[in-house]
């Protein structure tokens, strides 16, 4: 046999081999992803799974917050009810004045004056703490005093201030709505809607 055909057969065998090689490791390579490839159902139960938790515990964060907020306003109503804060004519007034500001609800009169009871006692307590314990200011006693009269007094006038910005506000954006308000409303007329459905298909608009 020459030294060719030697080379010759080598190399087949060669090849062959490499090629049974190969064959066997693609095979090898398929069978182990087909054993591994997850089950699309089971990753979708998981998902769903998760989801659904994700869902209850959001709702019962919300039925958390829900709760403490009904609770806050039960205690503010408490307060404002034994201090006879709710009756008189003013009530109505200020009532008014933040249904103009946007806040129908019925806590929101409760809210208001539990502010107006509280936020002077907390403004003129951290006024008083800054001044005489920490003496964060080095003045005179009569301006220290007048200091912590300026936060009191502050104190009863926030929210009023508060209430005001917020209705100069609503009404400055009302007056910006109020063309495209009129547009909607002419063209839920020309669509053959009663006067009252008008109405209000523009207000939830």
């Amino acid at each position: 046999m020459s030294m060719l055909e030697q080379m010759t057969g080598m190399g087949m065998d060669v090849l062959i081999t490499g090629t049974a090689g190969l064959v066997a490791f693609f095979s090898v390579f398929i069978v182990w992803q087909a054993l591994i490839r997850r089950d699309p159902l089971t990753t979708r139960a998981r998902s769903l799974g998760q989801h659904r938790a994700n869902l209850k515990a959001g709702m019962l964060k919300a039925n958390t917050n829900h709760f403490q907020r009904v609770e806050t306003v039960s205690f503010m109503r408490t307060v404002t009810n034994r201090l006879n804060m709710l009756k008189g004519a003013h009530v109505a007034k200020v009532s008014e004045k933040l249904m103009q500001a946007g806040w129908r609800s019925k806590d929101a009169i409760v809210i208001f004056m539990f502010l107006k009871l509280t936020l002077p006692i907390v403004l003129g307590g951290v006024a008083v703490f800054l001044v005489y314990a920490l003496g964060i200011f080095d003045v005179p006693p009569m301006v220290k005093i007048l200091i912590c009269m300026s936060a009191l007094v502050a104190g009863v006038f926030v929210p009023e201030v508060g209430v005001s910005h917020v209705i100069k506000k609503r009404r400055v954006q009302l007056q910006r709505g109020l063309p495209d308000a009129l547009d909607l409303l002419v063209i839920c007329a020309e669509s053959g809607l009663a006067l009252a459905a008008a109405l209000t298909r523009v207000a939830r608009e």
